[in-house]
């Protein structure tokens, strides 16, 4: 599974993540791991484009449970994050700057969490 903080603009246009510009950045780096990318479960924290620079608050505590059941029912056994929101819904005590490329293993979740960049 991999959870961006939000959709980009292309994905919100097109009503589905791992569309447009920004995606194809991804789709490389998995590739380059030798995973297909048809092979992800591709989401955001938050379900819908920034209104500003920053995600609000309001914006993750709104969509945050969307997520939680995300996870549950698709139980995954790696979640890489890509953004410091998602990092931190996750690993809410790890600074993601200083971690990105680390993976920590949640057992609430029974799944590993890898930090990204967003």
């Amino acid at each position: 599974m991999v959870v961006f903080d939000n959709p980009s603009t292309d994905e919100e246009a097109n009503g589905k993540m791992m569309k447009g510009k920004a995606a194809g950045f991804v789709k490389q780096a998995l590739k380059d791991c030798g995973v297909s990318p048809a092979q992800g479960y591709y989401t955001s924290l938050v379900k819908a484009k920034k209104d500003d620079k920053f995600l609000t608050n309001a914006q993750i505590n709104g969509c945050s449970k969307f997520l939680d059941k995300e996870v549950e029912t698709v139980k995954p056994g790696v979640i890489v994050c890509l953004g410091s929101s998602a990092v931190k819904h996750f690993l809410p005590d790890v600074k993601p700057a200083s971690e990105v490329g680390n993976a920590f293993y949640v057992p609430a979740l029974d799944a590993t969490v890898v930090v990204g960049f967003n």
